[in-house]
């Protein structure tokens, strides 16, 4: 029984030497070289900023988020994969048909895609 308990405070005493060990490392890297743990942070912010606009977009983390190319020619809508080009459906109705079809078309995607501020048509 002694011998437990001896074994159980070297290991804390051990984990308690480790973590002091631990802060002062990192106390001693700030201390020398604070524009590096600054652009750190600033990394870690974006990385926050990408999470939020994906979820403020309704992006799920567990399926592929498929960001979608929008193309209108006359009155029908193409909607593609912005990273290959690939096809995904078409509507004479609406973008968002064109979107919904695509989903239908898709179901184990995330769709998604900027509304397009104008007609891609030419006069």
């Amino acid at each position: 029984m002694e011998y437990l308990i001896d074994l159980l405070l070297a290991f804390a005493l051990g984990a308690w030497l480790a973590w002091r060990a631990c802060e002062q490392r990192i106390a001693r890297n700030m201390a020398s070289d604070p524009d590096r743990i600054i652009a750190l942070l600033e990394h870690i912010k974006r990385l926050q900023g990408e999470v939020a606009r994906e979820a403020a977009l309704g992006l799920d983390p567990d399926r592929e988020n498929v960001e979608v190319r929008v193309e209108q020619e006359g009155t029908v809508w193409y909607a593609y994969r912005k990273d290959n080009g690939e096809f995904l459906a078409q509507s004479a109705v609406s973008l968002d048909d064109a979107m919904q079809r695509a989903s239908d078309r898709y179901p184990d995607l995330v769709l998604w895609t900027p509304k397009p501020k104008e007609s891609s048509q030419r006069a």
